[in-house]
């Protein structure tokens, strides 16, 4: 009755070999044949900023730049108005927990942020 048990294992644990050495060369024959035709890159340049890669810029003019660029200011704004009123929310919310015992937030905090950022 043992044996039976032992031969039902082996063959789950050789299933489970060629399973997963089939999910190896699934994974490794497209790659060889992407490392293989693939070009190293595109005929023409896919954005403007590949075409002025040698013009670099400094990071003080950069910055300034950014400063100037009134929709980047609008995204940074908002974004920072969400991840502020998120961090509150989750403050908050520890505050009024912790005094029933729970000290440890980590699936509350991936949850909510998951709401939350759905909702955002």
């Amino acid at each position: 009755m043992l044996d039976d048990v032992d031969d039902d294992s082996n063959d789950s644990v050789r299933g489970m070999s060629d399973l997963m050495l089939v999910e190896f060369l699934m994974c490794v024959l497209p790659l060889a044949l992407i490392v293989a035709l693939f070009k190293d890159g595109p005929l023409t340049p896919p954005s403007k900023s590949t075409q002025l890669k040698n013009d670099q810029l400094l990071l003080k003019d950069a910055l300034r730049q950014l400063g100037r660029n009134w929709d980047y200011l609008i995204l940074f704004c908002t974004f920072s108005i969400g991840v502020g009123f998120f961090n509150s929310l989750m403050t908050l919310l520890n505050q009024l927990i912790a005094p029933f015992g729970y000290r440890c937030l980590n699936f509350y905090s991936a949850a909510l942020h998951s709401v939350f950022t759905f909702i955002h």
